[in-house]
C-alpha cells in the first residue's frame, strides 16, 4: 500500500542530532560507533532533505534533545552497559547544556520557532511535555527520524503507539551503531508502525 498521511497533523520529530552523539568529531560518539556509522549511513543529509520539504509543506517539526536537567524519573539507572557509560563518573561529561555536545548539529539545527523539547533518556516521551504539545497542535501522527534505532527511535515508537499516535519511521533518516542493529529494529517496529523510505515521504510531501 503506498504511504499516506496528512502533513497537518503529523508531527515530524528529529530525535538525538546533538553533537556528542552523531558528530565525527565528538569523542563519545567516536567511542560507541555512532560517529563512524552516522557519517557512512547518510542519516544526517537525508534527515535535512526531509527538514526541508517538511518545512515547505508546513508540516509540524518538533527537535527532540537529551537533557538531563529535565530529569524526573525517582533515580538514574545504572544496570546495562550504555547507561553505565553514561554515568561513569571518570568519563568526560557529555550532552552538557549550553555547551556545542549538547547543541543540535548544524545541519539539521531548528528554525524559527520550532519546539526544541528535553526529555531523559530514550523515549522522547519520558520526562518531557511532547505529549502535551502534540495534543495542543492536533496531531494524530507522528513521523521519526534521528539516531540511534534500537534505542531512541524503538522506545519513542513503543510510547507514542501506546499514547494512540500512528506512527512512521522514515528507515534512511535513522541509524544505529551497525546496519544490523539497525535492520532489526526496523524490522521489530512494522509490527506497530509504518516503515518508510525517504523518497516515498517526500512524494507525498510534494
Amino acid at each position: 500500500m503506498a504511504l499516506s498521511f496528512d502533513p497537518a497533523k503529523t508531527a515530524l520529530l528529529s530525535m538525538d542530532f546533538q553533537n556528542d552523539i552523531s558528530s565525527t568529531e565528538a569523542a563519545f560518539a567516536q567511542m560507541v560507533g555512532f560517529a563512524s556509522a552516522i557519517a557512512a549511513s547518510g542519516v544526517i543529509p537525508n534527515t535535512a532533505k526531509l527538514l526541508a520539504a517538511a518545512r515547505a509543506a508546513d508540516m509540524p517539526v518538533i527537535h527532540i534533545v537529551v537533557d538531563p536537567t529535565v530529569a524526573s524519573q525517582f533515580q538514574n539507572p545504572t544496570r546495562g552497559e550504555f547507561l553505565q557509560l553514561l554515568g561513569n563518573p571518570d568519563a568526560d561529561p557529555i550532552l552538557v547544556p549550553g555547551s556545542w555536545g549538547a547543541a543540535i548539529h548544524d545541519d539539521v539545527a531548528p528554525q524559527g520557532d520550532e519546539p526544541v523539547i528535553g526529555k531523559w533518556v530514550f523515549s522522547a516521551f519520558a520526562s518531557s511535555n511532547l505529549h502535551e504539545t502534540l495534543q495542543a497542535k492536533g496531531i494524530t501522527d507522528v513521523m521519526l527520524t534521528g539516531v540511534v534505532t534500537d534505542f531512541v527511535i524503538d522506545a519513542t515508537c513503543w510510547d507514542a503507539v501506546d499514547l494512540g499516535y500512528n506512527v512512521i519511521v522514515v528507515d534512511d533518516c535513522c541509524c544505529s551503531a551497525n546496519e544490523a542493529d539497525h535492520r532489526h529494529a526496523i524490522k521489530k517496529m512494522a509490527a506497530r508502525s509504518d516503515i518508510a523510505m525517504l523518497g516515498e515521504v517526500l512524494a507525498v510531501l510534494g
